[in-house]
Parts: structure tokens; sequence; C-alpha cells
């Protein structure tokens, strides 16, 4: 996946000649599998991002400067404007929060043969605290997934191979450095694109930018026309519309037709960013509202109904403390704690209008200190009413 990345940031006359639309469906197919199910919490590629240049990289949640970018290599041919646009995905690390999406449609012929697909990937990023979604939906192309979901929020990482399948939830993996997928990473770099004024978008000033096949540097017969909006503080693209026509030239061995770029990014905040990263029904998320954790826990590992931690804190003084902390709300112990093999263990209850959600504490005693855990267990029927 790293040398597909590395290759879509040479020069965009190389990315052209080398099969566009073939290299941009190839690197998303590397970039990530239909989610598989794990039976334990698994270690997938990190979910946070901090956008520098080129691709997001996966992080440990705290953002970093941006990296430097190497020096880019000239285009062979230019065109006769003086803006060079050399990194669609850089200049989102200040935003509080963004939602990109971009639709590619391809339409001509493939190893003479009639061919169309069409891509639409919608990334929406939250900086602090961390999250991100991502959705690609895919039409036209024989055998691919019509609908994939990937995205980490509050630390766990979600899988979604279709858009009426189950959805899986694994702990994320904050070690893991590899490049994300950002949806700019498809779009074609401007060496030469020509100043056609000022412009404000959403209330953000930008300069608006004009552009054929010269700018591109797509190969011998290309025909191309387009338009961007970039921000004038930043610098990130806010819009880019490309049309593009040609032949093996411009897409690859066996390819001919035309492909469309049509990208929109929107910032967002507050509100309106908190809806816009909402999961769809089917993942898993908390169904009840856990306590406060001990002021000294550590090593945290939070997932949807389940919490597991480290503190010095002794079985007794947390079943104690979370009975105090779980009365208000309607929970009480289901019983005292029950002394096993794993530890002590202690059930609360609440009940609901039809059924019992039970949450489960365990404790035992580890190298330096204990280990607990809060699990929420099936919902049970109540019990029948005594007569």
């Amino acid at each position: 996946m790293r040398a597909m990345i590395a290759d879509m940031k040479n020069t965009v006359g190389a990315l052209f000649r080398t099969g566009l639309l073939l290299a941009a469906l190839a690197l998303l197919a590397a970039c990530g599998g239909a989610p598989q199910a794990a039976e334990t919490p698994a270690a997938p590629a990190g979910e946070v991002v901090q956008e520098a240049t080129g691709v997001p990289q996966a992080g440990d949640g705290q953002d970093a400067e941006p990296a430097a970018s190497a020096e880019p290599t000239p285009a062979a041919q230019r065109g006769p404007g003086d803006f060079d646009l050399l990194d669609p995905a850089a200049g989102l690390q200040d935003l509080e929060g963004y939602q990109a999406v971009l639709k590619m449609d391809f339409n001509g012929t493939l190893d003479g043969q009639a061919y169309s697909v069409s891509k639409t990937y919608t990334l929406t990023v939250r900086r602090d605290p961390p999250a991100r979604i991502l959705v690609e939906e895919t039409s036209g192309a024989a055998g691919e997934s019509p609908y994939r979901l990937f995205a980490g929020v509050d630390g766990v990482s979600y899988r979604q191979a279709a858009a009426d399948g189950p959805c899986q939830a694994s702990l994320t993996n904050t070690e893991d450095t590899s490049p994300l997928f950002h949806p700019a990473a498809l779009l074609p770099r401007l060496f030469g694109a020509e100043r056609t004024g000022g412009e404000t978008l959403d209330g953000v000033p930008a300069q608006a930018l004009s552009f054929d096949a010269r700018a591109l540097a797509a190969g011998e017969g290309a025909a191309a026309a387009g338009q961007a909006l970039v921000a004038a503080e930043g610098g990130y693209v806010l819009r880019y519309s490309l049309q593009l026509e040609g032949g093996e030239a411009v897409f690859g061995a066996g390819a001919a037709g035309k492909q469309s770029w049509e990208y929109t990014l929107t910032p967002l905040e507050g509100d309106a960013l908190a809806q816009s990263l909402s999961l769809p029904d089917a993942c898993p998320v908390d169904r009840v509202e856990f306590p406060p954790l001990p002021a000294d826990a550590r090593d945290v590992v939070r997932l949807p109904d389940y919490r597991r931690f480290y503190t010095d804190m002794d079985p007794a003084a947390l079943v104690a403390s979370f009975t105090e902390q779980l009365g208000p709300s309607g929970w009480q112990p289901s019983g005292g704690p029950l002394e096993t093999a794993g530890g002590t263990r202690q059930r609360f209850t609440r009940s609901a209008e039809e059924k019992v959600q039970p949450v489960l504490l365990t404790v035992k005693a580890v190298d330096g200190g204990f280990e607990a855990t809060l699990a929420v267990l099936p919902a049970q029927e109540p019990a029948a009413a005594p007569f």
C-alpha cells in the first residue's frame, strides 16, 4: 500500500500514464479489505488522523506538526498559470473538523468492452477528540462491495462491509503508523493552473483556479477542463472539479473514455460536526452510561459496552464506589459480591420497561494492583412478580 501511495504522489503525468483509474481502484482495494469479525479485540490500523502532506497518517491521538513535504518532481509540461497545487490533501490540520466528499466516474471502454464505474468517498474527521468515518460506495464494478465503512470513534475501530450488514467493533491500535486513505489523495496535482479571481465559500475566502490538460501533464491526446477553489488561509482544497477524456496514453493500456472528479470539502464544528459523526445503527455503542472510573485508573481500554482498567483500589472498595455512583441512576447490586476463580464479581441491574440490563464488575489481583472490567451483559426478561 505504501508503494502505491508513493506512486500517487509522483508527477501527475506519470500517474496518468500508468493508468489513473485502475491505480485509484487498486489503491482503495489495498487500503482496506472487507471488515473481518474478531473474536477478541483486534488491532486494526490506527483510525486517528492528522493531515500532514499527502495522505493523512495514523497517530496516537495527539496532533503533530505537519511533516515537511519532499520537493516535488517538476512536471514536464505546465499550464499557462502560476499556481501549483502539489498536495491536494494538505492544510487540514488546523480545522476543528470537516467532511470531504469525492465522486469519481469513468465511462468508456476497457479492453474493447464497454466499461463504467462510479465511486463515492465520504470522509468526516474531527480533530479533538480524534474521530473519523469513511464511507466508500461503488456502482458498476463487478465483484466489488457496493458499500464499505471504516471508522474510528472514541478509541474504537469500526468496520462494516454492507449497508445492511453487521458492523464489527475492535480496539484501535494507536501504534500503527501506516498511511490512511484520504479522498484528496486521488485528486491529480496541478502544475500551472490559472488564477481566476477570489471567492468566498461558506464564509471561507478562497482562490479560484481554472486549468486544462496542460496543467495535468495528462498524456498525449488528453482533453481536460477543470476548476478548483483553494482556501486563502490554510491552502486546503474546498472544491475540485475535473473532466478528463483520452485514450491509452491517459488511462493506461486497453482503456479509453472519460473520467470525472467532483470533490467538495466542508469545514464543520459544533453540533453540525457531532451529527456528521453519527455511526450507523448496526454499529455497537454503549447501551449504558458507565460511571466515572477511579482517579488512579490506568491502561484504560474502552469498547462498546466494555471497560477494562488497572487500579490500586481493592475489590471491596471498587464495589462500594460503583454502588454509590450507580445508585442515583437506578442501578442496584444484585446480591452480594461473588468470589470466583476469575476474581470478585458483582452484578448490577436496572429494570427497564420490558427488560433488565445487567452490568458485571469483575476485579482480580494482578502484579502491582488490581485489574477491573465492567461489561454490559445481554438483556434479560424481568422476573415474574410474586403472587
